[in-house]
């Protein structure tokens, strides 16, 4: 995808698009400003801001509306800045650009302005909220390098390995060197396997042809500068294993675990179901609140240590807990809200479907002595439909963490059937968010909403809405 817009790629097809608000998902929307039959059709364009008129690339129709990529901006806003990263879209450049940070484009302050408004349109537009409680926005001053968790793609162009991240809207690898929002440390892991490979033959997935061994490096870094990474390849094979495993280990020794990780479906889920441990460690250690949390590779974690201690602290303030209450952590991941909530309730059940997770917050409950709290390797409406909760309804509090998914339909009725007193519902989806407290709202109510800017750069947002009982308590 290389040419400007004097020298367009052959066949590109060119729109004047004019931009009137942003998206969820962070791409400027518009309606088609160029004559033809597409003239005041809708287009999605990245990297784009209100009151742009920008010249874009058409790279997919739908039946009611076109997705564009920018290729000049003809109008300005003043919001707009140059983004630090040069993988980012800028006036001038070419492309491809990096899919992964979609707003550098913007100042953090416009950034947050944005996550903010689009949170309460999101809730008012899908959840039929009409009065939204006013939005706490938590956030630190690291808007950089705060990730502990990179995924990085692999591709073959030629003989030689690429690696990175995918362009907007494509499978296009784009190659990177350095990532602003990653660790140092993560970076010159990526650049080591990616001289690593073909120094040792092996030979990273090609996307077009379906054909190769490695296809992502996963890495999980703590505060300490300490790593576990995961060669996440298209079957068992581990040709070379020993001079790799010796080679990373010997270039970046805050590597302390080695995985492999077995995914042969062609799939946009990144990891395979059977995980193999290869070398070191099988976990990793972070200090968060208080607690020692260990995870493996594969355990879900917030992916900015420093700013999810905000969202933990604030999701225990709005649950309101007392010494005779009862909690389920539903979607648990490694524990930490289970763990911690124990330090003041009465009992504390903590449930997640992934039997590793399962073990990391067992072992995390051994490691910070604390009691009073059991976890269960089950799906939540699997839990919802076989457990009995003996707690009073008004001494029992849920606190919800889904996937990006939001909730399936089991678990919001496992929920109103339940009737806990309050819901503490920590979501990274505004859209999902809302549409389960639609469906919650004919027993809850939105009470107070907070959202954590965990994920500066980008436009994904991490919310917590606090939901109350409207019937008596009984």
């Amino acid at each position: 995808m290389e040419g400007t817009l004097n020298n367009p790629l052959p066949g590109e097809d060119l729109h004047l698009v004019e931009i009137r608000r942003l998206a969820l998902h962070g791409d400027g929307v518009g309606r088609i400003a160029s004559g033809g039959d597409r003239q005041g059709k809708v287009a999605f364009v990245p990297y784009t801001l209100p009151d742009e008129i920008v010249a874009a690339q058409q790279i997919e129709e739908k039946k009611t509306y076109l997705r564009c990529l920018p290729r000049q901006v003809l109008q300005s806003s003043p919001d707009r800045i140059p983004p630090s990263c040069p993988y980012h879209f800028a006036e001038q450049s070419t492309g491809p650009w990096c899919g992964g940070c979609n707003w550098q484009h913007m100042g953090t302050e416009t950034q947050r302005a944005w996550k903010k408004a689009l949170v309460r349109d999101t809730l008012s537009r899908l959840g039929h909220i009409s009065e939204c409680p006013e939005i706490d926005l938590l956030y630190t001053d690291t808007i950089w390098r705060y990730r502990n968790t990179a995924q990085f793609v692999f591709d073959r162009r030629g003989e030689a390995p690429v690696a990175g991240y995918f362009a907007p809207g494509s499978h296009h690898v784009v190659s990177i060197e350095d990532c602003l929002i990653q660790s140092p440390i993560t970076i010159r892991m990526l650049n080591a396997v990616k001289h690593l490979v073909p120094a040792l033959d092996l030979r990273p997935f090609e996307r077009k042809h379906g054909k190769g061994w490695l296809k992502h490096l996963l890495i999980r870094i703590n505060l300490e500068g300490k790593a576990l990474i995961t060669f996440i390849t298209a079957d068992e094979r581990f040709l070379r294993r020993e001079p790799l495993v010796r080679g990373m280990t010997e270039q970046c020794p805050e590597i302390t675990g080695i995985f492999q990780n077995i995914q042969p479906s062609r799939t946009s889920i990144v990891t395979g179901r059977k995980w193999i441990h290869l070398w070191g460690d099988q976990r990793i250690a972070e200090s968060m609140c208080g607690l020692t949390l260990s995870t493996s590779p594969g355990t879900f974690l917030q992916v900015d240590a420093g700013t999810a201690q905000l969202l933990y602290r604030r999701a225990l303030q709005e649950a309101q807990l007392q010494r005779d209450m009862t909690v389920l952590d539903l979607y648990c991941g490694a524990g930490a809200i289970a763990l911690l909530a124990a330090k003041d309730a009465e009992e504390v059940i903590g449930v997640d479907e992934l039997e590793q997770a399962i073990e990391d917050a067992r072992e995390n409950t051994r490691l910070n002595g604390i009691e009073r709290v059991t976890f269960h390797a089950l799906t939540t409406e699997r839990f919802l439909h076989q457990q009995k909760i003996n707690a009073r309804k008004d001494k029992l509090i849920v606190f919800l963490d889904p996937p990006r998914a939001g909730c399936k339909p089991a678990v919001v009725e496992g929920l109103l059937t339940l009737a806990p007193r309050r819901i503490i519902y920590i979501s990274c989806n505004p859209a999902t968010l809302a549409r389960d407290i639609h469906m919650l709202g004919v027993s809850y109510h939105l009470a107070a909403l907070a959202a954590v800017d965990l994920f500066p750069q980008t436009s994904h947002i991490e919310t917590i809405a606090r939901l109350e009982r409207k019937s008596a308590l009984v």
